[in-house]
């Protein structure tokens, strides 16, 4: 079980009913929870740095044993790929803001271009990555974490004690 601490907050409590409160949590998320919510999502961002600099690009993707796959065009930003990149950041996230809750997974590792063709005709046969943007993407550009974190927030509901102790 996932021990949730309160977030520190420096505005003041929401009181709901004159003794009950909402305040926000965080739990970080295991690997295994940080996986298997990245297969539940078909956006994500990745990051990088070029020689124009810093860039975050929204690509659709897929993960396949454990690995992150998107596509791209011979003539995109995203093209430098094809000779690897050995230190990318990927980001996903989910949120629902009637509920206030959510949860985000950050990926830091290098990616490189599939060249197995099994392998792309695999990752090519998922119509979770036909172009959103229309076009041909031939180049399929792998992932592979290095590390893995992400964290879940939500509201904890209670009283002024109960929500700034613990709960889950």
């Amino acid at each position: 079980m996932t021990t949730v601490n309160p977030i520190e907050r420096s505005d003041p409590l929401v009181v709901t009913d004159g003794s009950r409160v909402s305040r926000g949590a965080a739990a970080e998320l295991t690997e295994a929870e940080c996986l298997s919510l990245m297969g539940t999502e078909s956006i994500g961002r990745i990051a990088f740095v070029n020689a124009e600099g810093q860039q975050l690009v929204p690509v659709n993707f897929i993960v396949v044993d454990d690995l992150i796959y998107f596509r791209t065009s011979h003539d995109s930003l995203l093209s430098g790929f094809e000779r690897g990149h050995d230190d990318v950041a990927f980001g996903i996230d989910h949120h629902d803001d009637s509920t206030r809750r959510g949860w985000n997974v950050t990926v830091h590792g290098h990616a490189r271009q599939v060249e197995d063709r099994a392998n792309i005709n695999k990752i090519l046969g998922d119509h979770r990555l036909a172009p959103w943007a229309g076009g041909v993407k031939p180049l399929v550009i792998e992932i592979s974490p290095r590390c893995l974190a992400g964290r879940r927030v939500f509201q904890v509901n209670g009283s002024p004690q109960s929500a700034q102790g613990t709960g889950t």
